[in-house]
């Protein structure tokens, strides 16, 4: 786990006392983000009702982050729950893979004011993380729980930070004007090391891209050893990669034109894929080899994802193949299927 090691991380904290959502709360001024919350009249019906195994998700639109299930073959419900918010909007959200079970559904939501709203759907209790923007001031672009743990997550801000925060601590401000630059070339910077002894208050551990742009995704390896993002240097995009529980930058690729937008792991951590504004998808190897880019969408692409039941071996460790989707901002989603024998090399005049 992150910062194994260090005895003033005390993972044994209670948690911070969490707050009730309710309608009639709303008009709080400590509620002033949030301007309504609609539930379905037969919410507590419906997931009595969901089997074990129901899929649902978070969906964010506009200012709405909407709860939904799917049940019945995949046919799509009424929201079970939408959270409206007034003077800002969702960017991003991830769920808890540590904590969710059939009562339990965590979600953390980055806003574009900078704070973040932890929420657990089925008590509907939460907590504003950042709150008047005392650690960073800058919207959310990118957040992500860490893996295998059930307090901290990472959170990317538009100004190139990416903050590790624990959900129950006080928060307190960065100094940004000390940075701890091993490599001045790298363009990584440790604002707060992990291993630093003051970890009686969030963050827990800071780190700053140094490009001109801010952090477009950030998605952690299949092992949970390395992180990978993607963030912007001048009219370029960059991807970066780094061994977090070291705060180590690993190495560093540049986009053919443009900025890249999204960023995927292959299930078995063999390789990246970045997708780009200049409508190419860039595959990867892990050590920053680049193997192939291709062609085909007539716009940015905003996301990646593998098809984790297709991928799978041929006949050896060296012939995997990959079945993935892309999509741009045009709704043209496209299908790959990826073998590294399969890829042509250009001929050498």
């Amino acid at each position: 786990a992150l910062g194994d090691g260090n005895k003033a991380l005390d993972r044994d904290l209670p948690l911070k006392k969490k707050m009730q959502l309710k309608v009639s709360k709303f008009n709080k001024r400590h509620l002033d983000n949030i301007k309504a919350l609609v539930m379905d009249k037969d919410i507590e019906e419906r997931l009595n009702g969901l089997s074990r195994g129901a899929l649902m998700g978070w969906v964010n639109a506009g200012r709405m982050m909407q709860w939904l299930e799917f049940e019945s073959g995949g046919k799509m419900h009424w929201p079970l729950l939408t959270i409206h918010f007034r003077i800002t909007y969702p960017t991003c959200h991830d769920i808890n893979q540590v904590t969710r079970s059939p009562n339990n559904f965590e979600t953390i939501i980055g806003l574009g004011n900078g704070e973040i709203f932890w929420y657990e759907a089925f008590s509907r209790e939460y907590s504003i993380i950042n709150k008047e923007r005392i650690t960073n001031s800058y919207p959310v672009t990118a957040i992500s729980w860490l893996p295998g743990d059930p307090n901290l997550f990472i959170a990317a801000h538009k100004d190139g930070s990416l903050i590790v925060y624990d959900r129950r601590k006080k928060l307190s401000t960065l100094d940004y004007d000390v940075f701890n630059v091993e490599n001045p070339s790298s363009h990584f910077a440790v604002v707060k090391s992990v291993k630093s002894l003051d970890q009686k208050t969030s963050p827990v551990a800071a780190w700053k891209s140094l490009g001109n742009g801010g952090i477009n995704a950030l998605r952690f390896s299949p092992n949970g050893k390395l992180l990978a993002y993607v963030d912007k240097v001048g009219i370029v995009g960059r991807l970066q990669v780094i061994e977090f529980h070291e705060e180590k930058l690993l190495w560093s690729q540049f986009a053919y034109f443009e900025e890249f937008n999204c960023i995927c792991w292959s299930p078995d951590g063999r390789y990246i894929i970045t997708g780009g504004g200049d409508g190419l998808i860039t595959i990867w190897t892990f050590e920053g080899r680049l193997v192939a880019r291709g062609e085909g969408h007539y716009g940015p692409v905003t996301d990646i994802c593998f098809d984790l039941w297709r991928c799978k071996d041929i006949d050896s460790a060296t012939n995997f193949r990959y079945i993935f989707g892309s999509v741009d901002c045009n709704g043209r989603i496209l299908l790959w299927d990826f073998m590294l024998q399969n890829i042509v090399k250009p001929k050498i005049a």
